[in-house]
């Protein structure tokens, strides 16, 4: 077994946003690191170029504009600059040069691993910033559902922590932010699930007019 060069003392990630982790080629490069983790991390990649270079597979740069596409696509959905940097692990810097040119011009190559990177990262609702806004459908659906259940708009927007002219606007508007439909989720499926204890101010029964016509017509029960 080849032994590990250069094995030294663990040297932790100091960068505020990218966070690096032990046993990967990014902190043996940016943070110094030697501990055995890293340096096997280095050692593998090594490996990888020197394999890639011999069967003739070693591509170390992709063409940018399929990328930079991509994180057009995710920031219309509502994943931020910030966001899209943390779930890749890519600088934002990075990101940010990617979307918006070096000194006023696209960059035209960058490398594989970052596309791959960048690639991975999909638009999904934990994705998205609080503050985006997605389609209402459902939110207004799950609204409608707790009026159903008895609650009312007062009701809603006191568990909400907002005003009811701003709840019952929703009902009316094509798009919510995500913020709002995550909170109308939560409390949807706090009284569907039968948990209206947690509720204030909610009828914890409710009856239908039909239900309350044939109680009053079905015949009194024989003591």
């Amino acid at each position: 077994m080849t032994p590990l060069p250069c094995v030294g003392q663990p040297q932790d990630c100091h960068h505020p946003k990218a966070r690096h982790q032990h046993g990967t080629l990014a902190a043996w490069r940016a943070d110094g690191c030697r501990c055995p983790a890293c340096t096997l991390a280095r050692v593998a990649a090594r490996r990888h170029h020197a394999q890639a270079v011999l069967t003739g597979f070693w591509d170390p740069f992709s063409d940018a504009e399929p990328v930079r596409q991509h994180l057009e696509r995710l920031r219309a959905s509502g994943v931020g600059v910030d966001q899209i940097a943390r779930l890749s692990g890519v600088p934002g810097s990075t990101v940010r040069t990617l979307l918006y040119g070096r000194n006023g011009r696209p960059v035209a190559r960058l490398k594989t691993v970052t596309a791959t990177r960048l690639a991975s990262v999909r638009v999904t609702d934990t994705a998205r910033a609080r503050r985006s806004t997605i389609d209402s459908t459902k939110t207004r659906s799950q609204l409608q559902q707790l009026l159903t259940a008895g609650l009312q708009w007062p009701d809603i927007a006191l568990e909400l922590g907002r005003t009811v002219p701003n709840v019952r606007r929703t009902m009316r508007r094509p798009s919510v932010t995500l913020k709002t439909a995550r909170a109308v989720a939560r409390l949807h499926r706090r009284v569907m699930a039968g948990k209206r204890g947690q509720v204030r101010h909610v009828r914890l029964e409710v009856e239908s007019p039909r239900q309350s016509s044939a109680r009053a017509g079905s015949p009194a029960m024989a003591s």
